[in-house]
């Protein structure tokens, strides 16, 4: 009675097994196979009575013999993740998979075995794999992108400065002296005419330094930032508390740019939402690296809300910049507590000929 009951729960252990979806081997200690389960041989393209009897690194060596030695040797379990395997019979084809191999007693014979249990997560590497690319690729262009909108600020700033704003001067220029030479009696019309061509002019020169302050190539990040923050002064009345340290140097024009664009936008951000015209900029450089932070202690915000409400362009923004660099940004915020804008990127690093 009791072998019969012994051999029902033996054949329904022996079901189980076979049913199991992912593949499943037992192994003596020597990693000989006893048993395998119909998806591990499925999965080897072999017939479950090929092995029995057989070692498991003779059929398929692989760098994992030790850890299996160790997983004999301590009786503590081990799990790998997406582990590469290559089938002897098909060396170009790599496969990778998940598995866990762990010490068993066998409690009839009390021989300790090694229960061997595999699942096949080649696509989910592959997919995991070409996503990753995919980012890189998009990250590539992205840096791309923002290289050639630096450029074309540039070039776009100097023709309004360069050629737009002498062909204005000239203007200007020719209705002075015709006003001189009408000897006070100058037409209403010019100087109506002379008014309009002044206010163009201011306009051109602010659009100008809007899309690339000259300040920035000609001297550097500290003047321009100092620039930066008088301008944002006399156009919002923001008053920002600007310390820094380390940066007696000039640093590579893609780093002084992603620093400038992400203070002008951490700044103008201070104003559109802080509730507050008050903020501080620290900026510090080491041999390797420049931190820099903006902070503010208006309203603050939520980012996860902000984020999902179409609302992080500006943030998002702040974080490519840097991330092209090889940097970070993050950011310190939460409703009612104000916003910390913290960066860091590194100071040597890869010129961008799009910018030169």
């Amino acid at each position: 009675m009791i072998g019969e009951e012994f051999r029902k729960q033996q054949w329904l252990m022996e079901i189980f097994f076979d049913s199991i979806l992912n593949c499943a081997a037992l192994l003596d200690r020597n990693f000989n196979f006893i048993r395998v389960n119909k998806a591990y041989a499925t999965a080897c393209q072999r017939d479950p009575a090929e092995f029995p009897g057989r070692n498991h690194f003779d059929l398929y060596p692989s760098d994992a013999k030790a850890i299996f030695e160790e997983v004999v040797r301590t009786r503590q379990p081990y799990t790998a993740t997406a582990h590469p395997f290559r089938f002897p019979d098909q060396p170009d084809r790599v496969t990778y998979w998940d598995w866990t191999l762990v010490p068993v007693l066998d409690r009839q014979s009390e021989v300790e075995l090694l229960l061997f249990c595999l699942n096949d997560v080649t696509e989910k590497h592959n997919a995991g794999e070409s996503l990753r690319r995919a980012t890189e690729q998009l990250r590539a262009l992205s840096t791309e992108l923002v290289d050639v909108q630096e450029s074309e600020r540039r070039r776009v700033a100097r023709i309004l400065h360069d050629e737009i704003g002498q062909e204005l001067t000239a203007v200007k220029l020719t209705i002075e002296n015709r006003i001189a030479a009408s000897r006070g009696g100058a037409d209403v019309r010019l100087r109506g005419a002379l008014d309009g061509v002044n206010e163009i002019i201011g306009r051109v020169r602010q659009i100008s330094l809007d899309l690339r302050p000259p300040v920035l190539d000609d001297l550097g990040l500290i003047p321009a930032l100092v620039w930066l923050i008088d301008r944002q002064r006399a156009l919002s009345g923001l008053d920002v508390s600007f310390r820094h340290h380390g940066l007696d140097r000039r640093l590579s024009p893609d780093v002084e740019t992603a620093v400038y664009r992400i203070v002008q936008e951490a700044l103008t951000n201070v104003v559109r939402h802080a509730g507050v015209l008050r903020a501080i900029l620290s900026v510090w450089a080491s041999d390797r690296t420049l931190m820099f932070s903006i902070a503010d202690d208006g309203g603050g915000f939520n980012m996860d809300t902000a984020m999902n409400a179409g609302a992080g362009g500006g943030l998002t923004g702040m974080r490519e910049r840097a991330r092209a660099l090889g940097g970070s940004v993050t950011f310190e915020t939460m409703p009612g507590a104000g916003t910390a804008v913290i960066a860091e990127l590194p100071v040597s690093h890869r010129p961008v000929a799009a910018m030169e």
